[in-house]
């Protein structure tokens, strides 16, 4: 009978440590499940303040308001993102929050904007435990500067003359000042008409180019149906804004056939008329800010020519 008595205590004993052993495995795998979600949700947070950082700080550049900002924002990390809430603040160059987005203002120096992302989701597994919830967040920062290197370039290289963007300005031809523009030749001369032609009309042509550079010369061509064509084409549809990257240069180097165009920077540029008849030939246009998608940049300082590049800083 002892003997008997010993079989049922240890046999009660087993069904207790099996049941609790399930309690466990089971409790296990639902943590597990658990630990998926939070990663999918993790990264989900990630892409929301990539995303936030991104549109924030291209709308910063492009010099929207504060609100504007904070919608854009709001638009990617919430409605496009699926984040519950988030945060975002203005950085200055070295990284330092210096205000709030939404606030009402856009602090001065502010050329970053560092955007928090938030999520809370129910937990799986985490009950058993006592966790019924977890709140995920992610963070990214967005720095804006000139571009320095780029393609896609129109080959004309423009004197800057401190030029107020949205407003229409007549580029002289020839002309060493401030203003003036010369044609470019990509591959170095000798340039013929079908060749400048073919670089207006593809820009990609252009190859990419640095700040910095010394940039072949076109000289000696001028009107031509070919040319008016190609100029013709950006022009038409001035609804449609049909923008184009240009060099901005500071100084000439050579002469002649070997003149060159030193890089300071790049702009964006609107062209809407022409004319190359008689002594004088203009190219009329407007300049415009613009956020491109560029390899380097100079990261804070507030793109003084309007073309800006973004780069993550965090």
């Amino acid at each position: 009978m002892a003997h008997v008595n010993r079989d049922r205590s240890e046999q009660g004993n087993t069904l207790v440590v099996v049941a609790i052993s399930l309690v466990a495995l089971i409790a296990f795998v639902f943590l597990v499940l658990d630990g998926g979600n939070l990663y999918a949700q993790r990264r989900r947070m990630q892409n929301a303040a990539d995303a936030g950082t991104l549109a924030g700080t291209r709308a910063l550049a492009m010099g929207e308001s504060d609100s504007a900002i904070y919608a854009e924002v709001e638009e990617y990390t919430v409605t496009r993102n699926g984040a519950t809430s988030f945060t975002a603040q203005y950085q200055n160059a070295n990284g330092v929050s210096i205000g709030a987005v939404g606030a009402g203002s856009i602090p001065s120096g502010a050329v970053a904007v560092l955007v928090n992302a938030t999520n809370g989701y129910s937990s799986t597994g985490g009950v058993a435990l006592g966790i019924d919830s977890y709140n995920v967040s992610a963070s990214a920062a967005t720095i804006y500067g000139s571009v320095r290197t780029t393609g896609n370039l129109w080959p004309i290289a423009v004197k800057w003359n401190d030029f107020q963007y949205d407003q229409i300005y007549q580029l002289w031809g020839d002309v060493t000042g401030p203003g003036g523009f010369g044609w470019l030749d990509w591959t170095g001369p000798p340039v013929g008409t079908p060749e400048l032609a073919n670089n207006i009309l593809y820009p990609s042509n252009s190859g990419e180019w640095d700040v910095d550079d010394l940039v072949p010369s076109g000289p000696g061509v001028r009107a031509a149906s070919s040319v008016d064509s190609a100029l013709n084409y950006w022009e038409a549809k001035p609804e449609d804004q049909r923008h184009v990257t240009i060099i901005v240069y500071d100084y000439t180097q050579g002469g002649g056939a070997n003149l060159r165009y030193h890089i300071i920077a790049f702009a964006e540029f609107i062209p809407t008329g022409h004319n190359f008849g008689g002594s004088d030939k203009w190219i009329r246009g407007k300049f415009v800010k613009w956020v491109s998608n560029t390899k380097t940049i100079d990261p804070g300082d507030g793109c003084p020519y309007g073309l800006c590049g973004l780069k993550f800083t965090r």
